[in-house]
């Protein structure tokens, strides 16, 4: 009888543990307090003590109980490293990485590193999408920074979107395009606005207007335009702008937002 009691109380135990694993946020839920599920399956919890501000929970396989080391809006993968984070000013002139005030920036430290993907997570307010994609670098993480003096306009393979937009479609491993230089805007042959190192601005440099900016077929996924001005606010968007030119050129709304955080990412 005994041993039929102690194997009750085991089976008992088994039932109450909690197990954290999961495919939503829904599924994370523990004694009232809403969790968040991670790429890796499980749930993390806000927790101060940890410097990405969240824990795993208990009963969370080999992630039990351990700290999320990056802090982010966006899931990232698991073995992602922090390149840089950047607190967008409404305004800025950034002719060169010096004028750039990042809030960190770790890509001297990382010079070297072995990278296969390249990511970027853009919180506006409570708004976030994050991209992932194929490194274009050439494995230089210094240039995945803001583009002051470099010049990338291609597509990319192997693009993940996530989002908690309505303007964005989360998608997994499809094809889009980079728009990332320091140019002044002009319409080109074809009408379309683009980036034109033949025109300077006043003082002579190249950097006169600035686009950075990641697509997915027609929709803008995310814009951080005009970076290069004193006197104008910058442009952002996350989705195809309502109105004028849909990657948010000219729009100038920076100041509509209370939070601009982008972050960069490598992943191994």
């Amino acid at each position: 009888m005994r041993l039929v009691w102690f194997a009750a109380l085991g089976l008992a135990a088994c039932f109450d543990a909690p197990e954290f694993a999961c495919e939503t946020d829904d599924a994370c839920v523990r004694d009232g307090e809403q969790g968040r599920c991670e790429l890796a399956g499980y749930c993390t919890f806000e927790d101060d003590s940890c410097a990405g501000g969240r824990r795993f929970a208990e009963a969370s396989s080999e992630f039990s109980e351990q700290c999320l080391t990056i802090s982010s809006p966006c899931r990232l993968p698991v073995g992602a490293i922090e390149a840089w984070r950047l607190d967008i000013p409404v305004m800025a002139r950034y002719a060169d990485q010096a004028d750039v005030v990042y809030a960190l920036d770790e890509r001297t430290a990382l010079a070297g590193a072995a990278f296969s993907r390249v990511a970027y997570c853009l919180l506006l307010d409570d708004t976030f999408v994050y991209t992932e994609f194929d490194d274009f670098t050439g494995g230089n993480i210094a240039d995945t920074g803001v583009p002051t003096d470099a010049i990338f306009k291609t597509a990319i393979s192997n693009l993940t979107v996530r989002t908690n937009s309505p303007d964005v479609s989360s998608v997994e491993s499809v094809t889009g395009g980079i728009e990332m230089w320091p140019n002044c805007y002009g319409p080109g042959a074809d009408g379309e606005y683009d980036g034109n190192d033949t025109i300077t601005d006043p003082d002579g440099a190249r950097t006169c207007y600035g686009s950075f900016q990641v697509h997915h077929e027609t929709t803008a996924l995310w814009a951080v335009n005009k970076w290069t001005s004193t006197s104008e606010p910058i442009d952002l968007g996350i989705g195809n702008s309502p109105e004028g030119n849909p990657d948010w050129t000219f729009e100038g709304n920076a100041g509509d937002y209370a939070v601009r955080t982008l972050q960069a990412l490598i992943i191994p």
